[in-house]
Order: structure tokens, then C-alpha cells, then sequence
């Protein structure tokens, strides 16, 4: 191996520091890919040239490393500039794929891997092996998308609900009050914690099943944040409370940041915050949330990780998880609105059934507000905390916030963070002018909400209510009895 050329490889950049749209970001926005993953396909590109460089004959990349090698292309001067340091113009082929050049192409493929594994070791295979670097996680697709389940039609449901009716009617018939809404809670007690197990366990396989793919055990704290939240906002909280932390930014006495200090810093991200901040006089937190997040460098955390976390949710461990919990749930409410139906039908009483319905109703929708989430939440968490992370590493800011969130904010500006996550969506416009207005419109906007839960929810109890006195007037009139028709 000729160790001064690769020395050479290695220290080249491909990367102007000035630009803020340079190789590397454009490089992972444009094929969304993760930070640390175009880090190292640009390494394995950089080996390949050298193969290429010093092998007398030809030599075939893979199709991510020829991904990189096409943007290189596009930077003229700089794909020039790295032809000279290797002292060969290295020409890109492209494949007319006839039966020939597959034959050619087979061969250089095969002498690329023997060159490879001669000069650096085993290729990494979600480089080499794989087309798309996201099936090297080794997850199979499922048939349905996990948000279906929240997403079912009311016909679907009332069919259930029908079926359910003529299933467990026998059983429920027979059991008096109290006794039922013992049995009840007990039962829903029971599936709860049935449905914690399975979480658990079900989100454990999928750990294990991700744990040793180089792409999730290289997540940057920024990209984990990502998985976990969803929005970029955290991301820039975490920046933040570092550069205020650092006394780079202050807080005003009218909740606006001043830049006080605008040294660069060790980190890319905060960078970009000062730069921002030079171009203005003291901003609004939220104002300068919607200016930095359609920055490239922080657009590059929002479409890799999406992408990341698509493919999770889309495959069979993940949506079995979900499906378990709709079930389940569904179950429970439907034994439950069974009871209310057969009371009305009865003329027994409801009271304590409804109340029972109602806490039912607000368990399971914070439960699923919780539980939906549980991998990205608390096992991918947990498994960086225990299994990747070492003592260095949760000493750094970072990490720490993923790992606890708020709870290592400045007490300073967790009041700014925390108005910033309810309004900086709602804006319509930059400054101050937004700032009140939008605080009402939000405010306003969850009261509607919340009315219009409360109607829907009463227009279906009414409609189940008036389904139930019309079976009743016609089994009555027709000398039909429930009790009789079931034994």
C-alpha cells in the first residue's frame, strides 16, 4: 500500500468550511442520509481512488459510493484538484448494461473487493452490499403503515362493534351490577399491563434486531433527538442552552435573545445560530427558530431522520406493536359500549358504566399518546445509554439532553423553550407582531378543538343511545326478547 498517497486521500477535503451548502451537506440532504453514513461513504469513495488510482486495471464502485463519486463530478475544480493529488485522471464509466459489459463489470466488481480487502480489510456491508444503505437494517416491510390503525374508517368500527355484540352478549348478559364493573376494571387493569409486557418486549426485539448496524449505533445526539421528537425545535433548544450556557447569547428582560460574543465555536450547528444572529438586533426565540430550521445543515436532520424513521415504523416488528395495542384497546372498548348498549336496550342503569366509559376513553388516548411512540421514547434511549455510550460521552451536553430532555435546560430558558414548542408552528409572520396574536389563536384554536371532541363523542353516544331504543321498540313490538334468543 502506498501509505503517502492514502495519507494524501485522507487529508483532502472535499468540503469548503465557508459554504453552507457544501459537498457534505448537499451529499446527505439530496440522498438523505445520516451524518455519521456520508462521513463514511465518503471515506469508502476516497478508497476507492485510491484502487482506481493505483490498480493498473479496472476497478467498479458500489452504487452508493457511486452516488458520491457523481456529485464529485459536479465540483469541477475540486474533482480536478483531487485527480492531480492521485496523478491520474480517473474517467467515470458509465454501464450501457449489455451482456458484455455486465460480464466486465462482474469482473472489475470482484477485483475491486480483492483490492479492498488487500489494502483496508472487509468492505462495510451496507456500503458495498446494498443499493439502498437502509436495507442492511435487516427489518421486514409489513403490509400495512403503522399510523393505519388510528386512521380506520367508522363503518369498520360499527362492524366490529356489531360482531362484537352477538360474540360477547352471551357472557355479558348473564353478570349484575356491581359485579360487572368489578370484573370490568379488573379486566382492563389486567390488559394494561398486558400491554406494557408486550410493548417491551416486542420493542426489545426490534433493539436487537438495529443494535449492530453501524447506521444506528453511529446517530449523532442531534438525529437521536430527531427520532425521538420529531421536530427540529428540540434540536434547536439543545443548541441554544449550549451557546447561552457558554455565554455566547444572553436573555433580555423582554424574553429576546442578544448575541454578546460572536466567536465560533467547535460545533457546526451553533455556528450557524451566531450567523444568524449577526444579522440581527436582539430576535425572538421563535422568530429565530423559523430562520435557522430551513438552514441545510439543520434541513439535513429533519429529511435523514424522517426517512430513518419511516423505514422503522413501516416495518412488521414495529406495526405488530401498534396492532397489538389497537386490538386490545379496541377490545376493551367494545366489550364496554356491548354493556352500555345492552343496559339502554334493558332499562338498566348506566350511570357508573358511562363514567367507567369515559375514564376508559381518557386512559386509552393517553395511553396511546405514550405508548405509540414506546421504541423512539424509551428503548432506543435506554439501548445508547447502557450499550453505546461511554463515560466520556454522557459527560457532553448533548447527549445529556437526549437522554433527559428538559430537564437539563438553564432554568432561564425553559419558560422561552417551552413557549417556543406551543407557538413557533402558528406564525404566520416574523417579530413581535406575531406574539400575542399568535399565543390567542393557539389558545383559541385547542378550546375549538376540545368542543368539537366533545360533540363528536356525544353525537356517537346519541346515535348509539337511538340505535338501541329502535331495536328495543321493535323487539317489542314484535314479542322479541334478547334474553330468550340467547338461551
Amino acid at each position: 500500500m502506498n501509505q503517502q498517497l492514502w495519507t494524501k486521500i485522507l487529508e483532502f477535503s472535499l468540503d469548503n468550511p465557508d459554504d453552507e451548502y457544501g459537498f457534505s451537506t448537499r451529499l446527505a440532504i439530496e440522498n438523505r442520509w445520516t451524518l455519521s453514513f456520508t462521513e463514511s461513504a465518503i471515506l469508502e469513495y476516497k478508497k476507492f481512488m485510491y484502487l482506481a488510482a493505483t490498480s493498473a486495471e479496472m476497478v467498479s464502485p458500489s452504487e452508493i459510493v457511486d452516488i458520491v463519486w457523481h456529485q464529485h463530478l459536479i465540483f469541477t475544480l475540486s474533482y480536478d484538484e483531487f485527480c492531480k493529488l492521485l496523478s491520474k485522471k480517473i474517467e467515470h464509466i458509465p454501464s450501457t448494461h449489455n451482456k458484455d459489459e455486465k460480464e466486465r463489470f462482474g469482473k472489475a466488481r470482484a477485483r475491486t473487493k480483492e483490492l479492498y480487502e488487500a489494502n483496508f480489510g472487509q468492505q462495510p456491508a451496507e456500503i458495498w452490499d446494498f443499493h439502498n444503505e437502509l436495507d442492511s437494517l435487516g427489518l421486514e416491510p409489513s403490509t400495512y403503515k403503522w399510523h393505519q390503525f388510528s386512521q380506520i374508517p367508522a363503518w369498520v368500527f360499527i362492524t366490529i362493534l356489531i360482531v362484537l355484540y352477538f360474540v360477547v352478549c352471551p357472557i355479558v348478559v348473564k353478570i349484575e351490577n356491581p359485579n360487572f364493573l368489578i370484573y370490568y376494571g379488573v379486566f382492563s387493569i389486567v390488559s394494561f399491563l398486558f400491554l406494557e409486557l408486550i410493548i417491551r418486549k416486542k420493542s426489545q426485539t426490534l433493539v436487537d434486531t438495529l443494535k449492530s448496524n453501524p447506521i444506528i449505533r453511529k446517530l449523532s445526539p442531534f438525529e437521536l433527538i430527531m427520532l425521538r421528537s420529531g421536530k427540529i425545535e428540540y434540536v434547536l433548544h439543545c443548541v441554544m442552552n449550549s451557546l447561552i450556557s457558554k455565554g455566547k447569547i444572553e436573555i433580555q428582560t423582554n424574553k429576546r435573545l442578544n448575541l454578546i460574543d460572536d466567536g465560533e465555536t467547535v460545533s457546526q450547528h451553533e455556528n450557524c445560530i451566531i450567523e444568524i444572529m449577526k444579522g440581527f438586533e436582539p430576535i425572538p426565540y421563535t422568530q429565530l427558530i423559523r430562520l435557522a430550521s430551513k438552514k441545510p445543515i439543520f434541513e439535513q436532520l429533519n429529511v435523514s431522520t424522517e426517512r430513518l424513521r419511516s423505514r422503522i415504523q413501516s416495518s412488521k416488528d414495529y406495526v405488530s406493536i401498534n396492532l397489538t395495542i389497537y386490538l386490545v384497546l379496541s377490545l376493551l372498548f367494545g366489550i364496554g359500549i356491548v354493556r352500555f348498549v345492552l343496559g339502554i336496550v334493558n332499562d338498566r342503569p348506566i350511570l357508573y358504566l358511562t363514567v367507567a366509559l369515559i375514564i376508559l376513553t381518557i386512559a386509552r388516548w393517553y395511553y396511546l399518546k405514550k405508548r405509540l411512540n414506546y421504541f423512539f421514547d424509551k428503548a432506543l434511549p435506554d439501548f445508547y445509554q447502557h450499550q453505546v455510550l461511554d463515560s466520556s460521552q454522557k459527560t457532553r451536553w448533548e447527549w445529556n439532553y437526549f437522554l433527559y430532555g428538559d430537564l437539563v435546560l438553564l432554568t432561564s430558558f425553559i419558560p422561552i423553550a417551552g413557549y417556543a414548542n406551543r407557538n413557533h408552528r402558528n406564525q404566520d409572520n416574523y417579530g413581535t407582531a406575531c406574539g400575542t396574536s399568535c399565543a390567542a389563536r393557539v389558545a383559541a384554536l385547542v378550546e375549538v378543538a376540545e368542543v368539537v371532541e366533545a360533540v363528536v363523542v356525544a353525537i356517537e353516544l346519541n346515535c348509539l343511545t337511538k340505535i338501541a331504543i329502535w331495536i328495543k321498540s321493535k323487539m317489542s313490538h314484535s314479542g322479541f326478547s334478547l334474553f330468550s334468543f340467547f338461551g
